[in-house]
C-alpha cells in the first residue's frame, strides 16, 4: 500500500481510506465512530495497517479485523461496543478490540478448540493429554 520506506500515501478522508484497505462495510461504523470522537487529523498507509494520526496521542492501527492504539482499557471499551473483544495490544501500554467482521478471532477460537481435543480415555473417561496418553494408562 505505501509508496516507499519514507514517503507513505496519505488521506484525509476515512471513507476514502477504508475503502483503498477494503475494511469490511460491517466495521465501518464502528471505525466512523471512534475516529470522528478522536478527532484523526488524517490516515497514511503502512505496511499491514492504515496510521489513523491523532493531535494529542499515540497513533491507531486500523487493520481489517481490528483496531490498536488506544491509550487505556477503558479508551478501548469507550469505543469498542459490549460485543467486541478488548486486548493489551503489543505496543507497550496501548489497548486493542476487535472488529465485528475479522479473520483473527475466529481462526484462534478453532486453533484453540483444535489443540485441547486430544480425545477421551475410555477406562476414566478424562481428556488424554496432547500426547494421547492418560494418567489411568
Amino acid at each position: 500500500m505505501g509508496t516507499s520506506e519514507d514517503s507513505h500515501r496519505r488521506y484525509e478522508n476515512l471513507d476514502h481510506a477504508l475503502e483503498q484497505w477494503n475494511i469490511p462495510l460491517e466495521n465501518r461504523p464502528l471505525i466512523r465512530a471512534y475516529a470522528q470522537a478522536l478527532g484523526f487529523t488524517h490516515y497514511e498507509d503502512r505496511a499491514g495497517y492504515l496510521k489513523a494520526v491523532r493531535p494529542d496521542g499515540p497513533p491507531l492501527q486500523i487493520r481489517y479485523g481490528y483496531s490498536t492504539g488506544f491509550v487505556s482499557e477503558e479508551e478501548a471499551r469507550t469505543f469498542s461496543g459490549p460485543e467486541q473483544d478488548v486486548w493489551p495490544a503489543s505496543r507497550k501500554n496501548l489497548w486493542g478490540f476487535t472488529h465485528p467482521v475479522n479473520r483473527t478471532h475466529e481462526r484462534s477460537a478453532a486453533a484453540r478448540a483444535a489443540e485441547r481435543d486430544h480425545g477421551i480415555c475410555t477406562s476414566c473417561f478424562t481428556q488424554r493429554s496432547a500426547s494421547g496418553a492418560c494418567h489411568c494408562d
